[in-house]
């Protein structure tokens, strides 16, 4: 039997101020839970007003519903004595409810979590991320069956706390796998962010230069072509000076090297003359002093990225900002691994520029000989003729120079 009522107005306190709500939100139910067993184990802390097991179209269970009680007082009671214990053998999750945990809302403070464990729920969830700020709202997404889809959301109740999380969380490891966390789009932004947008750089009759997004397209190849195009090209009067694709889309801006007294609203007039912005944030210190960098999340990537070519570079409050994409931490670890495999490998490539091997060297030509031999064409960094282990010579031996144009000079003239 379900027992559901009419949801009265929030409670007040004799002076009038809204005490915590009367509405919980409880997830991780097993799929065979029902609307009175919920009654049931609920209304053991008091009077329960209404009981709702949220069902899908066929009538089955989604695994989570709501329980209003009179009192809020009971409704904390319940949160803290019924989290976490079981009903028909799993744990259970209960929160209080802010909102429809079940609707993930974009802008400030939503965070978006994939690659989860499936072994992850809700409670996991909830206190891995609750230690950045007060959270609004907690989701974990599940198939028809209740097993988890290993991704899930966040709302926090402010922009730094969800900066926080994703900073702290992003490419750490969840039950020994890698997760990763950013800001919460909407689909149409998420479709907004795989088009590419071809830039115009141009320079107007009256010397100045600017650039804007142009138009966007579903592909790289077509974009690619416009640009081709419109290189060089007039353009309304104005000169074309080049035409270029803007690859990485992103609507979130890191800026950093901001000045003590630089606040998000200082953040929110700079950027905010490029385009609309959703949220913006300094971060803090627990002291509350500035940790002297920040983020702004605009509505279009394409305002975000003229911010970046705008605004980078620029010096305020006799600070040079530094201004650009906000990476998360696993994008970072990659580009940082990308720049030290790149570095080896030149390094390597002008090590193998620098040393020379030579082979056919006569027995009675030892190291001393060889760099002898060689030192005409430049300055010798190290020298060696091969051994075997009873010290007879094996006829090679190599030679490295400081520069790769001695050795070059020095293998065309020695050669052969």
């Amino acid at each position: 039997m379900k027992h559901v009522h009419q949801v009265p107005p929030q409670a007040m306190d004799a002076d009038g101020n809204q005490l915590e709500t009367t509405a919980l939100f409880v997830a991780d139910l097993e799929l065979n839970v029902t609307d009175s067993q919920l009654y049931h184990e609920f209304s053991r802390l008091g009077q329960v007003l209404s009981v709702r097991l949220c069902r899908d179209k066929e009538g089955k269970s989604l695994g989570y519903g709501y329980v209003n009680y009179v009192n809020p007082q009971d409704a904390a009671n319940a949160l803290k004595m019924l989290n976490s214990t079981p009903i028909n053998e799993k744990r259970i999750f209960i929160m209080h409810s802010n909102c429809d945990p079940s609707v993930p809302r974009s802008g400030p403070g939503n965070i978006f979590i994939k690659n989860l464990d499936k072994a992850i729920d809700h409670n996991d969830l909830y206190y891995t991320f609750s230690s950045y700020g007060k959270i609004l709202s907690c989701k974990l997404v599940r198939d028809p069956s209740g097993q988890s889809k290993g991704y899930g959301f966040v709302q926090y109740d402010s922009d730094e706390a969800a900066q926080e999380a994703i900073e702290k969380v992003d490419g750490t490891l969840l039950n020994d796998k890698q997760v990763f966390v950013e800001p919460y789009l909407t689909k149409k932004e998420r479709e907004e962010a795989k088009l590419t947008t071809v830039f115009l750089e141009i320079r107007s009759e009256s010397d100045e230069l600017k650039s804007f997004g142009w138009t966007k397209y579903d592909s790289d190849e077509a974009a690619r072509k416009v640009a081709e195009k419109l290189n060089g090209m007039p353009l309304n009067g104005e000169q074309v000076l080049r035409a270029f694709l803007e690859k990485q889309k992103f609507t979130n801006v890191f800026v950093k090297n901001l000045s003590e007294s630089t606040t998000k609203e200082h953040l929110k007039d700079i950027f905010g003359k490029y385009g609309r912005i959703t949220s913006a944030v300094v971060m803090s210190n627990a002291d509350g002093t500035s940790r002297c960098f920040g983020f702004v999340n605009f509505k279009s990537a394409d305002d975000a990225a003229q911010s970046v070519k705008s605004l980078n570079g620029r010096t305020f409050d006799n600070k040079e900002w530094y201004v650009g994409k906000a990476q998360k931490k696993s994008e970072r670890e990659r580009e940082l691994k990308v720049r030290f495999e790149q570095s080896g490998k030149e390094a390597a490539d002008k090590s193998q520029r620098l040393n020379l091997y030579i082979e056919n060297l006569d027995d009675s030509i030892g190291d001393d000989s060889l760099k002898e031999m060689f030192s005409p064409f430049g300055t010798i960094t190290s020298y060696k003729v091969m051994r075997d282990p009873h010290g007879i010579s094996k006829g090679s031996g190599f030679v490295a120079f400081s520069t790769p144009e001695e050795a070059s000079k020095a293998l065309s003239e020695m050669n052969g």
